[in-house]
């Protein structure tokens, strides 16, 4: 049980690649961009772009709440932050979410139908 071969893995992955491409077609169908009002081949690309401002906006609340966080350590830098550049993650992730908000406004011009 413990021990697992390559065509366990390889079973899985074709498993799971069937389950991806099974939920890509019935997020791509016809009937669904009918549904939702969007021209045809533009709902992949608001879909993306919201999924992009989404993660941006993610980020700027996660710099906000944890300004202390390693993401934003320089790489071999083990002091601890100070409040300054503290304070100024915490502007970035300000701005952060600004950008992920207009990222997403800008991706609406794919809905209009």
């Amino acid at each position: 049980m413990g021990v697992y071969t390559f065509g366990d893995y390889y079973c899985w992955w074709i498993n799971w690649a069937k389950k991806a491409q099974m939920i890509y077609r019935a997020i791509t169908a016809p009937h669904f961009a009918q549904f939702c009002r969007l021209r045809k081949g533009t709902d992949h690309m608001f879909i993306f772009i919201f999924l992009l401002g989404s993660a941006v906006i993610a980020l700027g609340i996660f710099a906000i709440r944890h300004p202390d966080s390693w993401w934003f350590k320089r790489i071999g830098d083990d002091r601890e932050p100070s409040e300054g550049w503290m304070g100024y993650i915490k502007f970035a992730g300000k701005i952060t979410i600004g950008l992920g908000v207009m990222i997403i406004i800008f991706g609406t011009q794919y809905l209009t139908g």
